[in-house]
């Protein structure tokens, strides 16, 4: 669903279209900074209306913005590239608009949901895994549910060790927002 999104972008003074099915934005007097409250974290709402406000007027708060390190990331690429963005990986993102933009180098994060697959595969067939450049702090819900479950989990030279050797047991787990599993 688009709805935090189109949402997003009208606070910040987008005029929003549905054309031939799609969505259409525009800002023929830009956008302006405002406070924008996420129904619910929502990662790619949150990156939307962080990228959108980097280029209003003025400063824009975003608050129940998802935390995950995707968002965190997204924004020191962006702040490496001119913008001014505060508080990513946290419920509270506050941005300065009107960025100067430059070239940047960015190198992005390991795909945790990837690495969190591939860990859960290693602990259902048995057997040892290395995930390269997996970062435990990115993981820590997922970790806490394999030690739960008899798997070890350690930190490796190059990543993160997985390994189960005895038969798994039952764990109880409630999903939930990031840093929730």
């Amino acid at each position: 669903p688009v709805d935090m999104h189109v949402a997003a972008l009208a606070a910040l003074g987008a005029r929003i279209a549905i054309e031939n099915g799609l969505v259409v934005a525009s800002a023929p007097n830009g956008l302006t900074g405002t406070r924008i409250v996420l129904p619910s974290p929502s990662v790619g709402a949150t990156e939307t209306a962080m990228m959108a406000a980097t280029t209003a007027k003025g400063e824009t708060e975003i608050l129940n913005a998802a935390r995950e390190p995707e968002v965190a990331d997204l924004a020191a690429c962006l702040n490496a590239m001119g913008a001014r963005i505060d508080g990513a990986g946290t419920h509270r993102i506050l941005i300065a608009g009107e960025t100067s933009w430059r070239p940047a180098r960015h190198d992005i994060i390991p795909d945790r949901i990837e690495a969190g697959t591939y860990a859960i595969a290693a602990a259902i067939t048995g057997g040892q895994l290395e995930l390269t450049h997996a970062r435990l702090e990115h993981m820590a819900s997922v970790v806490q549910l394999l030690e739960a479950t008899g798997v070890s989990v350690w930190p490796g030279d190059r990543g993160l060790i997985v390994s189960r050797d005895r038969p798994l047991k039952a764990a109880d787990l409630t999903t939930e927002p990031y840093p929730g599993l």
